[in-house]
């Protein structure tokens, strides 16, 4: 199964560049579907490397192209 969501600042205009310098209560989670491709490129990466599970950090550049960044044990919940 892969669950994608997205982690926004709330303020729209926010000039951050990473999330996490953001306070929690600044952010918005939004749950969303990431492409056939994408998502069985997430599943074709867990498996590969042996994993039942990871946390995988994927961004959507302005022109749509999908940037995996990197997979880690725990997501942050």
């Amino acid at each position: 199964d892969v669950f994608s969501t997205v982690i926004a600042p709330r303020d729209k205009n926010s000039s951050a560049i990473d999330w996490r310098a953001l306070e929690d209560d600044a952010l918005e989670y939004i749950a969303a579907d990431l492409p056939d491709v994408v998502r069985d490129r997430c599943i074709r990466t867990v498996r590969a490397l042996g994993l039942h599970f990871g946390a995988l950090d994927v961004i959507e550049r302005p022109d749509g192209e999908f940037v995996f960044l990197e997979i880690n044990p725990n997501g942050q919940w």
